[in-house]
């Protein structure tokens, strides 16, 4: 059971639950899209040959998973929904729908440059842990297998997609390398400008959990 502080980490008000419910938004529209793909493909699939006339597509690309393997679908919306959240918590849910929706745009113009079509949340869901990783470089995560820092995890992250540029696949590593880049970068700003506010003296509109808080939560249940 969650104790009381825990509790309001998770739901305070100002906790609008958007990385889950736009994972879920991920879901239905996978699950339709199976049943009607050539609506969904032909309309918000992202085309380098038909971005001009479809610029809708710049953003509605990440909502489109790959049919061939739910495994695409299901490593997206868990980070998402994972990651997304504990960032959309520290950062509040505003500045979080900026991190991904521009993140998503930054790696989709990139992207596009090099492949012909692009499709999955990945060029977002990077730029969230890249900014993640800036606030908070030394959270601990599991992964490769063991609990090790957020920025130790990011650098292998960036390193495998790198190596993916020199030895092509059907992964976008230029997009994922794009959105996390362009995640450093906001996640580099909003640490500036609170920063300033700190010394300034002001608080922030969102309701947001403090860095006491936020350790004793991440001791708890990140660190087991």
């Amino acid at each position: 059971m969650l104790e009381k502080r825990d509790k309001r980490i998770l739901d305070d008000k100002e906790f609008r639950w958007v990385a889950i419910k736009i994972s879920i938004i991920m879901i239905l529209i996978y699950i339709l899209s199976l049943r009607f793909p050539n609506f969904f493909f032909s309309n918000f699939l992202l085309s380098a040959s038909s971005v001009f006339k479809k610029p809708w597509t710049l953003i509605t690309y990440a909502f489109l998973h790959s049919q061939e393997s739910i495994a695409h679908i299901f490593y997206n919306v868990f980070a998402l929904a994972m990651f997304g959240s504990i960032l959309e918590k520290i950062i509040g849910y505003k500045r979080f729908l900026f991190v991904f929706f521009s993140s998503s745009l930054f790696a989709s113009l990139i992207g596009i440059h090099f492949y012909n079509n692009l499709i999955g949340a990945s060029g977002g869901i990077m730029g969230i842990i890249g900014c993640l990783t800036i606030i908070k470089p030394k959270m601990i995560i599991v992964g490769f297998g063991a609990p090790i820092p957020l920025i130790l995890a990011s650098l292998f992250w960036v390193f495998g997609d790198f190596l993916g540029v020199f030895y092509p696949d059907d992964v976008a590593h230029i997009s994922h390398l794009s959105g996390i880049l362009f995640g450093f970068l906001i996640g580099g700003y909003i640490r500036l400008i609170e920063n300033e506010k700190k010394e300034q003296g002001k608080k922030p509109k969102e309701k947001r959990i403090s860095e006491e808080e936020f350790r004793n939560w991440e001791e708890k249940w990140m660190k087991r």
